[in-house]
């Protein structure tokens, strides 16, 4: 392995490995398996919605972890959405150092529990300021707001049952769902014991 960054790979996994893993892995274009993912993707700029990082930068990920992220940001270009990079490398730069620094990781950010996560953010954020966050606004704001979508979606691709298992059936997140069973536009779910549909 070289000293440039850019050129590390996931492992590769046969999409027929019936491994979740190996799924998600399939789903991505070569071009998206490495730590810094944008430069040399044709027509980058218009995917990546706006902000000061131009890349998602991955670095120092534990590799699940690095493919999960990877696969919610190419989830978001394929839903029609900008990529959120600036929140995904916020996110990758908490887990990174969560890692290097010997917390617990979720093992998936399908099913991390929010608090959890905004308690490691508390954490990580005290140890770069020597205070804590503030209550709102911000950074944490962004954390706040789990990647909706794209997280159902990766719940989705992940769940190796049937759709209706799920907590959530969102049919733009989870193509096995007849449409019949939401909307007609299928851009609405429904949450299952729940009042009312989740979008």
């Amino acid at each position: 392995m070289t000293g440039d960054r850019t050129t590390a790979r996931l492992r590769l996994v046969p999409a027929a490995v019936p491994d979740p893993a190996g799924r998600m892995l399939a789903d991505l274009p070569p071009e998206w398996h490495g730590e810094v993912i944008g430069p040399g993707i044709e027509g980058w700029e218009s995917m990546a919605g706006s902000g000061r990082d131009r890349a998602l930068r991955l670095e120092g990920l534990p590799a699940r972890l690095r493919l999960e992220l990877a696969w919610m940001a190419h989830w978001q270009h394929r839903d029609g959405l900008k990529v959120s990079v600036d929140v995904c490398n916020q996110r990758a730069s908490l887990l990174a150092w969560a890692s290097e620094a010997g917390h617990m990781l979720p093992q998936s950010l399908a099913w991390a529990d929010k608090q959890d996560l905004l308690r490691l953010h508390g954490t990580w954020f005290h140890a770069r300021h020597g205070r804590l966050p503030a209550a709102a606004g911000g950074r944490r704001a962004r954390l706040e707001r789990l990647p909706g979508y794209p997280r159902l979606a990766l719940a989705a691709r992940l769940h190796d049952g049937t759709w209706w298992e799920l907590d959530t059936w969102h049919p733009r997140c989870d193509p096995r769902i007849p449409l019949a069973c939401a909307s007609p536009a299928g851009r609405s779910g429904a949450r299952p014991g729940k009042p009312g549909c989740h979008g």
